[in-house]
């Protein structure tokens, strides 16, 4: 059963590794990205966020994502829930 955000990305990760995960048509230039970089992002900026709040203790912090609907505020969205 998916309980947590990132279980959900994790099973599509699994099947669908290369295919395309989400796509910004209407960005000045076509942005898109696979599942496998998707998650690679995500973990990149979850180490980020518990590096900067303490990796032996982290904290529970409120993270602020002031962006523009697109592929990089759900890259923020999954990294932040992935930092706990």
């Amino acid at each position: 059963m998916t309980t947590h955000i990132y279980d959900f990305l994790e099973k599509s990760l699994i099947k669908f590794s290369e295919k395309t995960a989400f796509v910004e048509p209407f960005a000045k230039e076509r942005k898109e990205i696979t599942y496998k970089n998707f998650d690679l992002f995500s973990k990149k900026l979850a180490s980020e966020i518990l590096k900067t709040l303490g990796n032996d203790e982290p904290i529970q912090a409120p993270v602020l994502i002031i962006l523009p609907k697109g592929i990089d505020c759900l890259i923020s969205f999954f990294g932040v829930a992935l930092s706990g």
